[in-house]
């Protein structure tokens, strides 16, 4: 009887390690920071600070672009990106990934190019960058900060 109740033991140890043994592992497939990047994100928080020569001359947020469709950034797989703004476009850009900064270049008569730093998940974008130009004697700096959610198809 004790042979008996040893062996089963032993067949039934060998048959939950058998079956542990036989489950396949779950595969994670990891993006890439561009293909993060990649698609249209729908802008939940928009914030601008200027300051003139140092002094902080405005500070802006654009609570109403909160809505849906208020504020879109479309980032393309070709380098290139729109920014719309209520279904109309407001802006084209390039843009260049370099480790873990993203410079965007606004094109226009005088190119507008803001190196930003960000962070990025399947689900949300955090850009944050600044820009200095100068005019005759002054200098101004405009700080930007960008929250966006990944739009749903």
């Amino acid at each position: 009887m004790k042979k008996f109740i040893s062996f089963t033991g032993l067949i039934i140890f060998l048959l939950i390690l058998i079956s542990s043994g036989c489950k396949k592992d779950e595969v994670v497939v990891t993006k890439t920071t561009e293909e993060l990047l990649i698609g249209t994100w729908d802008v939940s928080y928009f914030a601008q600070v200027t300051y003139l020569n140092g002094v902080k001359e405005e500070e802006s947020e654009s609570i109403d672009l909160i809505a849906p469709g208020g504020m879109t950034l479309e980032i393309l797989d070709d380098g290139t990106g729109e920014e719309w703004e209520y279904g109309d476009l407001n802006d084209t850009f390039t843009w260049v990934l370099d480790g873990d900064i993203l410079t965007i270049t606004v094109a226009g008569e005088v190119p507008m190019v803001m190196p930003m730093s960000f962070t990025v998940t399947d689900t949300r974008l955090l850009l944050i960058g600044s820009i200095t130009t100068t005019y005759e004697t002054d200098t101004y700096v405009y700080t930007q900060t960008i929250i966006a959610d990944k739009a749903t198809d």
